[in-house]
């Protein structure tokens, strides 16, 4: 039905087709065709004058024998196991051919089983699509996709087991061809490299969701303990945190992948811009303390070490931009986004951290611009 809708979606399937489907898979008819036995004695006059064969028969009379040998076993209809073809070759096949290698005739068995088998297998394909052809529209039967996806369809027929779903398995029991004794349950597990690549890319997002939640609150710890203020540590890291965040909306944007490589570009951003953070604040705090206003200080601190941090990040950018010239393509992005991330710590930390000290009128640095003013009379005395 699938393979005949997909290429004829209204074309109606008569009701016999189940039936005779069903009967062909499990009857056992082995009343072959003279075309089946010539066929299958070609596939060992092939195998034995090859030279892939287990055993080489170069003789041809002996060949020949061996053969005959076979297709009579065959047409006997007896057991076509391993060990029985293993019996016939053994009395077929002279000694002198694999004395040297006595296991040779296991392995030339199990070939010989295979062969039986595959051409078993095309004939009962073959003999049921012949059946199915008086069913089935020329349109179709002229179409040799459509052949093809069905014969291989029909090579089910030949299947000696099925699979079922676990909730299903209860309602075949009702079945007449349905053994329970010789079913298997199994359970399928999936495993190989997606499973790796899974388990790396979430322990890769699992690190650098903690290493930056740690570096971030170790940072405003040790500056909250140098402004002696929490508020000051707070105010002081939302530069850092915003080039974080700039940082992975580029990676979006461009469609970089969090891999190994790119992971540490959030921790080196805390590492680069904590620095930046670190030296304006103490010297806006500075100009602070000796009496300047907000602007006044403001203005000598962007002038002084704003010009420096500027000078350092644009330095600091170069060299990172000469990864570029790598032939490593993880290595480029490394480069090439510490690079911007080396400018956009600095940019932060000359406009958005001034603009939230002078808005919100931070207790800590006007706290600290008491203790300096203190520690200069100190020095003066």
């Amino acid at each position: 039905q699938y393979d005949v809708h997909y290429y004829l979606p209204d074309y109606t399937l008569d009701k016999e087709l189940a039936g005779i489907i069903r009967d062909f898979t499990i009857s056992d008819d082995a009343n072959f065709s003279d075309q089946f036995y010539r066929k299958l004695s070609q596939k060992f006059e092939d195998y034995f004058s090859s030279e892939n064969a287990d055993i080489i028969i170069d003789d041809r009379s002996h060949r020949k024998k061996v053969i005959m040998a076979l297709l009579k076993y065959i047409r006997s209809g007896r057991d076509l196991s391993k060990p029985s073809l293993e019996k016939v070759l053994i009395k077929a096949i002279p000694f002198r051919y694999y004395s040297d290698e006595p296991e040779l005739i296991e392995y030339s068995s199990q070939s010989i089983a295979a062969i039986i088998e595959n051409e078993i297998g095309w004939w009962r394909t073959n003999d049921l699509m012949s059946q199915l052809k008086a069913y089935l529209p020329d349109d179709l039967l002229n179409n040799n996709n459509f052949r093809r996806k069905l014969i291989g369809d029909l090579w089910a027929v030949n299947e000696s087991s099925v699979a079922f779903p676990a909730n299903r398995v209860a309602g075949l029991e009702n079945i007449s061809s349905f053994d329970s004794d010789n079913s298997t349950k199994l359970i399928v597990k999936q495993t190989g490299m997606p499973i790796i690549f899974k388990d790396l890319d979430h322990n890769i997002v699992t690190s650098q969701i903690w290493s930056l939640v740690f570096a971030i609150g170790l940072v405003v710890v040790l500056l909250s303990l140098q402004f002696k203020s929490i508020s000051g540590g707070l105010i002081s890291i939302l530069p850092i945190i915003l080039t974080i965040l700039f940082n992975f909306v580029l990676m979006v944007i461009f469609n970089v992948p969090l891999d190994t490589v790119t992971v540490m570009i959030g921790s080196v951003a805390v590492g680069i811009g904590i620095d930046y953070t670190i030296h304006f604040s103490s010297r806006y705090q500075l100009e602070m303390a000796r009496g300047k206003s907000q602007l006044e200080a403001l203005q000598k601190t962007l002038t002084t070490t704003g010009k420096a941090i500027i000078i350092n990040a644009l330095s600091v950018m170069m060299g990172f931009l000469a990864l570029l010239l790598g032939s490593i393509v993880p290595m480029q992005r490394f480069g090439w986004m510490i690079a911007v991330t080396m400018i956009t710590s600095a940019l932060f930390a000359i406009t958005f951290l001034p603009a939230v000290l002078m808005l919100s009128h931070a207790k800590f640095v006007l706290a600290f611009k008491d203790r300096a003013k203190q520690m200069l009379l100190n020095n003066r005395n």
